[in-house]
């Protein structure tokens, strides 16, 4: 049994490629960060200029689906750098420094587990994102600024 993959032996260069694969995609990222940055700047704005409650309970909540999305951008950031240094890991020292940070982490995951779980948090950071650009359309509708009344 490898450090690559208890339950399916996948080569070194398989994993090597499925590794660069997940590495690209955590690139990606960034253009999602930036965006949600993007989104923060108007948010933070409505709540500033912004002349009723509602319209600032809606920026609340595009500021609070910003975090979400950064919340996401630090867990990619952990795994980039894991996966990043793979092939010089020691994987069950890897999973006991896990287990001290979080006493609920499942030691003993695959290869292929690990990254499925780093395309999840990508996933789910971009679903945070679409929330967020939703939120900023519906505030959008609602913000009418002074000057036009």
């Amino acid at each position: 049994m490898t450090a690559f993959d208890a339950q399916k032996i996948i080569s070194p260069a398989e994993a090597h490629t499925k590794i660069k694969v997940m590495q690209a995609l955590f690139k990606a990222y960034y253009l999602v960060e930036l965006l949600t940055l993007f989104n923060q700047l108007l948010a933070i704005a409505a709540i500033v200029f912004a002349p009723n409650v509602l319209v600032k309970i809606l920026a609340s909540l595009v500021l609070l689906a910003g975090a979400g999305v950064f919340y996401f951008a630090l867990r990619i950031r952990i795994d980039q750098a894991l996966f990043a240094s793979w092939d010089t890991l020691d994987i069950p020292a890897l999973d006991a420094a896990l287990k001290d940070l979080n006493p609920h982490h499942q030691a003993g995951k695959t290869l292929s587990s690990r990254l499925a779980g780093g395309y999840q948090l990508f996933q789910r950071g971009v679903i945070f994102l679409i929330v967020q650009f939703g939120l900023l359309i519906v505030l959008a509708w609602f913000f009418v600024p002074k000057n036009l009344n």
